[in-house]
């Protein structure tokens, strides 16, 4: 008996909203007034039969939350702008129809704009015009010009051809670069100088330069703490390659008459020089990606000698070691990169080094909170750490640490010569590679803006 009557309420709740159903459907297909008014009763009651009250939960933050979700709303804020254009472009396919107005449609040529913030030219602009695919036969051509102003530009070309075998490659390039507006801090070389003690002098340094790229054999076995095999399925080969390279430059250093008598004795190069060099370089490379490395690593030896031409008064060698490395963290959602590069200059006896040939840090690629060439001297040791995490499908936050000294010989290394900097910042990418980054360096000594078209890693 009980279940004939659940049966019954059941089905006669079934046939109220099948009419009301049926009701409502009538009312918008003939749109008749009397109709529907003659209905509101009907259909008001068994929505009341039928209806659900629904209670919204809120959550209530105590002060402590508010103050400890303070830095996420912050940089949320920060970046929520962002955000949106990110999601309009990719409604509209902004990126896709840039690509289609500046490139071809196969994508091998093209023109693309250049910009730099940051640096002792402040904001430079410009274009690299290339072509990867010169008479359908793989050689590439490319040229690219950065202009500040008519003291400070960069103008350079290369062209690259397949040559001895799959891989190889023989490239031919050219850079004229002027800056008037370049620095030496302090009377002496070192860690030791003084940033308000600066010297300005302004350097056109001009070049043609031939190289030799061959890529060797894949190696086999454990290298950089990286399994060989494993990176092969994650997405690229690894590689061992040689780089031969000639060069001959042209760099003329100019002062004022005031400021040449106050430089010291120490400091050498002014004037005008021409210098031979000419070097080998040996890499190593497990990378996963050449553009975006998420995991692997990297390791590239560089010797070096140079002799001038001109004259008889320089001559070094100098020694390179890099060392890079890739580590997938969270579940392969963030990346930690590590960077150490050790620099030694040598010079035979009664010669010298120019000062524009020394170990540098203090640049957008090696200490970015200082400022440009802000300590020199015949040796340097750096390192880098950043820390990437995913924003967004098209870029990502970076944290990062600089630290590095110069010397004058290895033992004069001390824990007590580093120089910090940190900060944060923002990498674009594109699904093939890197684009740019946007980066604010901090160090004691101030803050730095910076904008650049290349990564810190190379």
């Amino acid at each position: 008996m009980f279940k004939k009557k659940m049966v019954k309420i059941a089905g006669s709740t079934a046939i109220k909203n099948f009419t009301s159903g049926f009701i409502i459907f009538c009312v918008f297909l003939f749109n008749s007034p009397q109709l529907i008014s003659a209905t509101e009763g009907v259909v008001e009651d068994t929505l009341r039969l039928d209806s659900v009250k629904v209670v919204r939960f809120e959550s209530k933050k105590n002060p402590i939350q508010r103050v400890l979700a303070l830095p996420r709303d912050v940089w949320t804020l920060a970046y929520y702008p962002l955000g949106k254009f990110v999601i309009w472009g990719e409604r509209v396919r902004i990126d896709q129809r840039v690509l289609n107005f500046l490139l071809t449609e196969d994508r091998t040529a093209g023109v693309l704009p250049l910009a730099t913030v940051g640096g002792n030219t402040g904001i430079s602009i410009g274009a690299v015009l290339f072509d990867n695919d010169i008479l359908s036969k793989d050689i590439s051509l490319s040229g690219y010009g950065i202009f500040g102003s008519r003291a400070n530009f960069t103008m350079a070309s290369s062209i690259i051809v397949p040559v001895l075998g799959e891989g190889n490659k023989l490239s031919f390039s050219s850079k004229v670069w002027k800056d008037n507006e370049e620095f030496i801090y302090g009377g002496e070389n070192g860690n030791s100088s003084l940033v308000d003690d600066s010297l300005a002098y302004g350097i056109r340094d001009s070049y043609v330069n031939a190289e030799l790229f061959i890529n060797w054999k894949k190696p086999s076995g454990r290298f950089l703490l990286t399994n060989y095999q494993r990176e092969r399925k994650r997405g690229r080969e690894n590689h061992f390659s040689t780089i031969l390279f000639v060069k001959f430059s042209e760099v003329t250093i100019d002062v004022g008459e005031a400021d040449y008598k106050t430089v010291p004795d120490s400091i050498l190069g002014f004037g005008k020089t021409n210098l031979f060099e000419t070097g080998l370089v040996l890499s190593i490379d497990t990378r996963n990606h050449e553009f975006n490395p998420r995991t692997g690593g990297l390791l590239r030896l560089t010797g070096m000698f140079s002799d001038q031409t001109d004259g008889d008064f320089f001559q070094f060698y100098r020694y390179t070691i890099e060392f890079q490395r890739y580590v997938e963290l969270f579940k392969r959602h963030r990346v930690l990169g590590f960077r150490l590069i050790l620099d030694e200059t040598h010079t035979p006896d009664n010669k010298s080094i120019p000062f524009y040939r020394m170990s540098i840090l203090g640049s957008h690629e090696t200490l970015r909170g200082y400022r440009e060439g802000r300590f020199r001297d015949f040796g340097s040791i750096l390192l880098n750490f950043d820390y990437r995490y995913p924003i967004w499908d098209t870029f990502e936050g970076v944290i990062f640490i600089d630290t590095g000294q110069v010397f004058r010989n290895f033992g004069d290394m001390s824990l007590s010569s580093f120089h910090t900097g940190y900060g944060v910042g923002t990498r674009f990418r594109t699904p093939t590679g890197f684009l740019a980054r946007f980066q604010a360096g901090f160090s004691k000594e101030g803050s730095r803006v910076l904008l650049q078209f290349t990564q810190i890693f190379n």
